[in-house]
């Protein structure tokens, strides 16, 4: 059935992309080739595991037909962007060339996406340990990706140095989503994030200013206060740039997330572009 699907996919993935490339193109592309590659990946992987030769080498071709697409999409300019789904894409192509060497048409080694995703999210988490799209939730969704390449790195074996790199940007990105957690350990309802309690982080109590981001964050055991004014990502999702939460002994005196374009109850839809 598996490969059923996938046949009838590819199928309509080449032809789209022999008569026009670009109807192949949206917001999330990079996501979805990302999610088509690690797809492919993990069906190989298993039926490597159980020894299934006849079935793997027919996966195998459709792999490779599917690559031959992607790479084709890859070549698009702007596609590995500083943000997150580029770093998902990112790690789908170091998955596919580490597993499967010499497979990726374009040429390009585990090493060399080794150094790409390093600096890409380099430029993404900065000197303050905040992430460009500077909300909470994607702050812990990049710690989740470092976390993943790190240990998908030592998992290999090949790269011991760049591990460490990874590990010190992850401290960093670690040390940023602390600064942010309420003192309770809730995450904040700033910019993207709509709040909620979390148990894997510690709040780090104290002051968090970074001009860069628009962020600043105070926090004491009982108090916190916070806002982001602006934003650094490559894409903006926010029409109301402004966002501010006031928490004292438990509770919310203020607070405004920020997220004009994402109620579907808003008073003032004209402010949200909707008529």
């Amino acid at each position: 059935m598996a490969e059923k699907i996938v046949r009838s996919f590819l199928y309509w993935f080449e032809e789209t992309a022999t008569d026009d490339i670009n109807k192949l193109k949206s917001g999330s592309q990079d996501h979805q080739s990302a999610l088509r590659i690690r797809t492919m990946l993990w069906i190989l992987s298993f039926l490597l595991r159980q020894e299934r030769e006849e079935e793997f080498n027919r996966f195998l071709a459709l792999y490779l037909r599917l690559v031959a697409v992607e790479n084709r999409l890859l070549n698009e300019p702007d596609l590995f962007k500083p943000n997150n789904h580029g770093i998902m894409l990112g790690i789908a192509h170091l998955h596919a060339a580490t597993l499967f060497p010499g497979l990726d048409l374009q040429e390009t080694s585990a090493l060399e996406w080794v150094n790409r995703l390093y600096s890409t999210l380099g430029e993404i988490i900065d000197e303050d340990g905040i992430a460009s799209e500077n909300t909470p939730i994607y702050q812990i969704f990049y710690v989740m990706l470092l976390d993943d390449i790190v240990l998908f790195i030592k998992w290999t074996r090949k790269f011991p140095g760049q591990a460490r790199m990874f590990e010190l940007l992850l401290r960093a990105a670690q040390i940023g989503v602390r600064k942010q957690l309420l003192p309770n350990g809730a995450v904040p309802p700033l910019g993207d994030s709509p709040g909620g309690m979390q148990h894997r982080y510690k709040p780090m109590l104290g002051t968090l200013w970074s001009p860069n981001n628009g962020l600043a964050v105070i926090s004491q055991e009982e108090e916190y206060f916070s806002f982001v004014a602006g934003f650094r990502s490559v894409i903006h999702k926010q029409l109301d740039e402004l966002s501010i939460a006031w928490w004292r002994d438990g509770g919310f005196i203020f607070r405004d997330a920020g997220l004009l374009n994402y109620d579907q109850n808003d008073p003032t839809p004209s402010l949200s572009g909707c008529k």
